[in-house]
């Protein structure tokens, strides 16, 4: 059995004629009737019955053709996939919830989906992944992320960098920053500079829905959160969901940073929240890891509005 002798069985079936199967396969019609004749006796099956009407398919012959046709929608596939085309994984990143991040993956994207991009693919691929900084370094880690951004706190810096170390990982520095409120820029509290937790208790607070620990080796991390102090808390995971739900309500977001969010998201504001630890930003990869045109024009974008 072979794949042209299946694809000919199939359209004898499909068009109820051999001549006709013949003129659309362009081959002979002597050649068709032996091929049919060589699988009946491959597999001791009738396939057809002939008829002065023409032809139908047996029973045998159609649960055969079920099992023709379903070879052949397979080969459709890896044929689609992999022949006359070009797949390219333009991004495969994790990262932690932070705007400017994910404004260059915006960026980055209709970059590469406009006319401004030499690269030319039939077909691509481009992956983001969320969680805390310790799902984006496994991520690294399982190489199910190619790129990572993570943030530590200054508190924290010397164990992050210590672990990666010990694991293989490059961390490069991107930028620091100082934790922000976000809201909306006609919130009750635009005016003000935000000093204390009793500032914005009364209003609801987006709470990221994640454990408190981000730490290696299960050591005790830093929170913006402290919710015995918080009357109302939403609890959210996805950061442009956030963001949307900022935008339509009196809901607060204190987010590690405000970069970008002023320039690049319209009606929502970044406040400066005065707490007493500040936060490092790092891009990360495997150490034997060597970056792509397009994951070195990622970081290009990436360095550029972390410094905005």
């Amino acid at each position: 059995m072979t794949l042209h002798q299946l694809e000919c069985v199939t359209e004898v079936a499909r068009s109820g004629s051999v001549s006709k199967a013949a003129e659309k396969l362009h081959i002979s019609q002597p050649t068709i009737s032996g091929i049919i004749k060589d699988l009946e006796k491959e597999y001791s099956i009738r396939i057809f019955f002939r008829s002065s009407r023409g032809i139908t398919v047996t029973s045998e012959g159609g649960e055969f053709l079920s099992h023709a046709q379903l070879i052949l929608s397979h080969v459709d596939v890896m044929e689609n996939l992999y022949r006359n085309s070009k797949r390219i994984s333009l991004l495969k990143l994790s990262t932690g919830k932070i705007p400017f991040v994910h404004q260059t993956v915006t960026e980055f994207y209709n970059y590469y989906s406009s006319n401004e991009s030499d690269i030319y693919t039939e077909k691509e691929t481009m992956s983001v992944f969320e969680g805390l900084s310790i799902n984006v370094v496994n991520d690294i880690l399982t190489r199910r992320a190619d790129i990572g951004v993570i943030l530590t706190s200054d508190i924290s810096d010397s164990v992050w960098q210590t672990y990666m170390d010990a694991k293989g990982v490059d961390y490069h520095f991107l930028t620091s920053s100082k934790p922000h409120v976000i809201m909306r820029k006609d919130h009750p509290l635009a005016e003000y500079n935000l000093s204390s937790e009793s500032q914005v208790q009364d209003y609801p607070l987006i709470y990221p829905n994640e454990p408190q620990r981000d730490m290696p080796n299960n050591n005790d991390g830093v929170s913006l959160y402290n919710l015995n102090h918080m009357k109302r808390v939403v609890f959210m995971y996805n950061l442009h969901t956030t963001l949307n739900f900022i935008s339509k309500t009196n809901a607060l977001f204190i987010s590690t940073s405000g970069i970008g969010i002023n320039s690049k998201y319209k009606g929502l504001l970044a406040v400066k929240y005065v707490l007493p630890s500040g936060w490092n930003f790092y891009w990360v990869k495997l150490k034997d890891k060597s970056l792509s045109t397009t994951e070195k024009h990622f970081i290009e974008i990436l360095s550029k509005n972390a410094l905005l």
